[in-house]
C-alpha cells in the first residue's frame, strides 16, 4: 500500500517525468503523518516493515560482529568463528504476537569447534515492558528445539535490543525476581540475566568516535524524525560516512530507514526531497533502486488503495487523478 506522496512518485516514473516532491508539500503540509486507517491493520502494517527491516539487519555478519564487539565486548567474543554464522528458523509463534517485537537467532561455531547461539530480541515500542519471563519462554523453546538432535546443549545469549523513550526498568538478572529466605534454596532456581542495548541511551558523541558498523545502524536509529529538516541532515551526514568507510553497507541501511520511516508514519518521499543535494543523494538513490526492483508489481492495485485512502481524506476526484495517473472514471466507481 503506497501512501499519496508514493503514488505521485510512481506517476511521475511511468511518464517519464523528474519527481519534484516540492509540488506534493501542500498536499502533504497538513499531514505530515499517513492517513489514518483501522487500527489493526496500521499495526500489522508497521510490525511487518519493522520487522523485515530489523531481520536484514541483524542478518549482515558484519552488523552482527560490530554489535557484540563495540557493545558487549566480553571475552566470549574472541572466540567467535563469524564466517560461521548461520540465520536459524523462528519458531516462535504464540509467545507475543500482539507485541512489537521480533527475535532472530544466530549460531555460530567457536574456535573449539563447539556452538554457541545468540538470541536478539528488539522492543519497538515507545515504553518499556516486562521482558524477563517472556525471554525465558524463548529460551526454554530454543533449547526444546537443542534436544531433538543432541543430549548436549549450546549456551544461548539474550541479547535485547530497545529503542523507547522511556528508561528501560527492569532488573536483567532472573535470580533477583525471588524472595529467597534460605541460601540453600538457590540451587533449585534456574538462573540467567541478558545483555540490554538501550538505544535511546547510547551516547552520541560516544557513536560517533566509534564510527563502526553497528554505531553508524544506531545512529540513524535514534534520528528523531519529527523534525523533518534536522533529521534528514543528520541522515545525510551519517550516509556521507558510510559511503568512505562502509561502501557496502548504504543500500542495506537504506532498506533499514524506509522501514523505519514506514513504522514511524513518515512520508518517505518527504525526508528524500531534504537529503537532495543539486540531485540525488546516496540514501535518496538507494531507496529509489530498492522501490524501483519491485515497481512492476501490483502497480494498478497500489494506486487503487492509494486512491480509496485519498478519497476517505476528501481530496477530490481531479487531483487524485492527476497525483495518481487513474482514470477519473476508474476513481468514481471507487466511491
Amino acid at each position: 500500500m503506497k501512501l499519496p506522496c508514493q503514488a505521485y512518485e510512481q506517476y511521475c516514473f511511468q511518464h517519464h517525468q523528474y519527481f519534484d516532491s516540492t509540488s506534493f508539500v501542500a498536499l502533504a503540509a497538513k499531514q505530515i503523518y499517513s492517513p489514518a486507517m483501522p487500527e489493526p491493520e496500521k499495526e500489522g502494517i508497521t510490525k511487518k516493515f519493522y520487522d523485515e527491516a530489523f531481520r536484514e539487519v541483524f542478518s549482515n555478519v558484519n552488523l552482527v560482529r560490530s554489535l557484540l564487539t563495540d557493545f558487549v565486548g566480553e571475552d566470549w567474543v574472541t572466540l567467535i568463528d563469524f564466517s560461521t554464522m548461520k540465520v536459524k528458523a523462528s519458531t516462535f509463534k504464540g509467545i507475543s504476537e500482539d507485541k512489537r517485537e521480533s527475535d532472530l537467532l544466530l549460531e555460530f561455531s567457536l574456535k573449539d569447534n563447539t556452538k554457541i547461539l545468540i538470541f536478539i530480541l528488539i522492543e519497538f515500542q515507545s515504553a518499556y515492558e516486562q521482558m524477563m519471563l517472556r525471554l525465558l519462554e524463548y529460551l526454554l523453546r530454543i533449547y526444546r528445539e537443542q534436544l531433538k538432535t543432541s543430549d548436549k546443549l549450546s549456551v544461548v545469549v539474550p541479547i535485547v535490543i530497545y529503542n523507547g523513550t522511556e528508561a528501560w526498568k527492569e532488573d536483567r538478572q532472573f535470580i533477583r525476581y525471588f524472595q529467597i529466605p534460605h541460601d540453600d534454596l538457590k540451587k533449585y532456581i534456574p538462573d540467567f540475566k541478558y545483555i540490554l542495548v538501550d538505544v535511546n541511551r547510547l551516547d552520541d558523541e560516544l557513536l560517533k568516535r566509534l564510527k563502526t558498523e553497528v554505531a553508524y545502524f544506531f545512529l540513524l536509529d535514534k534520528t528523531n524524525l519529527h523534525d523533518v529538516e534536522e533529521a534528514s541532515e543528520r541522515i545525510r551526514g551519517i550516509f556521507r560516512e558510510i559511503k568512505d568507510r562502509y561502501p557496502g553497507l548504504s543500500k542495506l541501511l537504506a532498506r533499514y530507514m524506509r522501514g523505519l520511516l514506514n513504522y514511524k508514519g513518515i512520508e518517505v518521499e518527504q525526508v528524500i526531497d531534504y537529503l537532495s543535494e543539486g540531485g540525488r543523494s546516496m540514501l535518496a538513490q538507494s531507496i529509489e533502486e530498492i522501490r524501483q526492483e519491485g515497481v512492476d508489481k501490483g502497480v494498478h492495485e497500489n494506486q487503487l488503495e492509494t486512491a480509496k485512502r485519498m478519497l476517505l481524506e476528501d481530496f477530490g476526484v481531479e487531483k487524485i487523478a492527476k497525483l495518481t495517473g487513474l482514470s477519473v472514471e476508474e476513481i468514481k466507481k471507487l466511491k
